[in-house]
């Protein structure tokens, strides 16, 4: 088979069938190329009633695609010899009455582009296209080249529409990544830029000499493609074709990628009015860091989204209300310390009344220091002793009290009821309390008459003076 295209084309071959002719045609079991072109020609022209099937060498599945290999990419196939097969199994069974007991046509169905129309991309030079239309990407030349050249171990294009909204798709024409049998050494990933999606294809999904028209389709406009490879030698091959899905589009592609056209970056308009003052605030989001563009000469304060002002003042209404329920709970814990102790009885300490003899002698001492010393000292020890029997008596009496109130064993009680029970333990809690107040009045009573004995001194200070201690002096003035 020799089949070519025109001038300056490359050959796409699409598939190979193999069978025989109908023997109403007139066409001969066997016909040698060139001996009789009327002929050839004649048989050659009616392979619509011929009796076809896909080729395949059922003695060696390795040169099953001998003709696709010879065609793919090139202006003219290079020549292979034809060998026929019986029509009675196993790739063709045709009626024998119908057709030859042979093959006798094989046909190759192929496509052809311009060279213009390819771009052959290299790790050594850049490549900026825009206005494409149809475009092939290819990383070998098939003339010349057995596959990938090694030097190219990676590789970075762009790819975008020319409209914002429109698509890219990816058809693989010729895909062989080369693979070692164990591991694949050539991968391609493509990254959709807008929706941050990566998609990685690697020797699983080689096309095997059948085109996939469906191989990858994107969800934006632009698209960043990668090729990589590890592979040391020349070998492996890629041949993608590039549309816009909307057939009104045109392609632009760049190598190394660029950025995405910024008036297809999406933008953010927020709308906030205040005092019949409609703000529009316009933000857009790129690669970069990009400020936002405000259309006012408003106050960058007046500026912020109405969302953000309203959360602010939420959670600075929930700090203040916090704050305030603290305040109430510190507050009350405090007055409750210091509420008085309105259940205690109130006790007043009279003094004992001096007798005469101290009486006098306060009088007659009254022109003399130490006389009046004696006198004031006299005055607070009957304070003093008054006290101190009042407290004697006072812890008597609250022995007695405890002790009246003592519980008798259980087994000695009656039954009594919940009203009952109740009152007892109220009665407790308001003996507990006025024990408690009872304590605090007896500190503050001290307190009291240490800073009076302070006071009352003439100078001199005493260390806690006893009731002998101060009698004794007015005794001997007596």
């Amino acid at each position: 088979m020799d089949e070519s295209c025109p001038p300056n084309h490359k050959m796409f071959p699409i598939h190979v069938k193999v069978g025989a002719l109908a023997k109403a045609t007139g066409c001969p079991n066997y016909i040698v190329k060139g001996t009789n072109s009327t002929l050839e020609s004649m048989c050659c022209n009616h392979t619509d009633s011929a009796c076809l099937n896909f080729y395949r060498n059922t003695l060696n599945d390795s040169i099953t695609y001998v003709y696709h290999k010879n065609c793919m990419g090139r202006e003219m196939c290079i020549s292979h010899s034809i060998v026929q097969a019986t029509t009675t199994g196993p790739v063709v069974f045709c009626n024998q009455t119908l057709y030859h007991s042979t093959t006798t046509v094989l046909e190759l169905k192929y496509q052809c582009y311009k060279d213009e129309q390819f771009l052959t991309l290299s790790s050594s030079e850049s490549v900026s296209k825009t206005g494409l239309t149809d475009v092939h990407v290819v990383l070998q030349d098939y003339e010349s080249s057995p596959g990938i050249p090694a030097a190219v171990t990676s590789l970075e294009c762009s790819i975008e529409t020319s409209e914002c909204d429109g698509q890219i798709r990816i058809t693989a024409k010729d895909l062989r990544l080369f693979s070692n049998g164990s591991h694949c050494l050539q991968r391609i990933s493509i990254n959709d830029t807008e929706n941050a999606e990566i998609n990685n294809f690697d020797c699983s999904h080689n096309t095997d000499f059948t085109q996939n028209t469906n191989f990858y389709t994107s969800l934006s406009n632009h698209i960043i493609v990668k090729f990589t490879n590890s592979y040391n030698f020349d070998g492996g091959f890629l041949w993608i074709q590039p549309t816009a899905v909307n057939s009104s589009d045109t392609l632009s592609l760049n190598c190394p990628p660029t950025e995405e056209n910024p008036a297809c970056i999406p933008t953010t308009v927020i709308v906030t009015t205040e005092e019949d003052t409609t703000t529009t605030v316009v933000t857009e989001t790129t690669t970069g860091t990009t400020p936002a563009t405000n259309n006012t000469d408003l106050d960058p304060e007046d500026n912020k989204p109405q969302e953000e002002t309203e959360d602010v003042g939420l959670i600075v209404g929930l700090s203040v209300g916090l704050v305030a329920l603290v305040v109430a709970v510190v507050a009350l814990v405090v007055i409750k310390k210091r509420k008085p102790c309105s259940n205690a009885p109130e006790r007043k300490v009279s003094q004992a009344r001096p007798d005469k003899s101290t009486v006098e002698i306060n009088n007659e001492s009254s022109s003399s220091p130490q006389n009046d010393y004696v006198s004031k000292t006299q005055s607070w020890s009957h304070l003093h002793s008054s006290q101190r029997v009042f407290e004697i008596n006072e812890k008597s009496t609250s022995l007695q009290n405890d002790q009246s109130l003592a519980k008798p064993p259980r087994s000695h009680l009656a039954p009594i009821s919940a009203e009952d029970e109740y009152k007892v333990k109220k009665k407790k809690r308001k003996k507990k309390n006025e024990k408690k107040c009872e304590s605090d009045n007896k500190k503050k009573k001290k307190k009291k008459k240490k800073k009076k004995r302070h006071t009352d001194g003439s100078g001199e200070t005493s260390n806690n003076p006893t009731e002998n201690d101060i009698t004794s002096p007015v005794n001997s003035a007596m």
